[in-house]
């Protein structure tokens, strides 16, 4: 969960589409307009590897105590991030277990803060996810509120 989670937020926050992304609109506005103004970016994936499967189990537990956010809500098959602030975020997350064990994942994280590290930015995250019959895992980002340079 935590490449994805990550790499989904960073590359939202900066604004680069994917084929994937929908943004929802209340207005006729465009969808930078919608966006700026709250409008909420929706991610989907489906887990279907053993080792994505064991890292979101893993970043289920750890993702509360590494998200610097104002709040962070967990119920049965929904966490929520409140002000979910990148820089700290993505700093706790490569020292996580989980990141520190894969280095390839290390350094896509490393480059993400990079490239993340000078907007601050912060955004509200929605992360869905259930159990499918074969196994797999479907997952769903909801990404709204971005804002850049929060600070505090």
């Amino acid at each position: 969960m935590i490449k994805y989670l990550m790499s989904v937020v960073a590359l939202l926050m900066l604004a680069v589409p994917a084929h994937a992304i929908r943004v929802d609109m209340d207005s006729e506005a465009d969808e930078r307009a919608a966006i700026r103004q709250g409008g909420t970016m929706h991610f989907t994936d489906t887990l279907d590897t053993a080792k994505e499967i064991r890292q979101f189990e893993e970043a289920l537990v750890i993702a509360p105590k590494a998200f610097v956010c104002q709040s962070c809500k967990q119920e049965p098959g929904v966490v929520t991030f409140i002000s979910l602030r990148m820089n700290p975020t993505i700093d706790n997350v490569i020292e996580t277990p989980i990141v520190q064990s894969d280095p390839s994942l290390e350094r896509k994280f490393r480059r993400i803060g990079r490239i993340t590290h000078i907007f601050f930015g912060a955004c509200d995250l929605k992360v869905s996810y259930s159990y499918l019959p074969n196994g797999h895992i479907s997952v769903a980002y909801d990404i709204s509120r971005i804002r850049f340079f929060v600070f505090r």
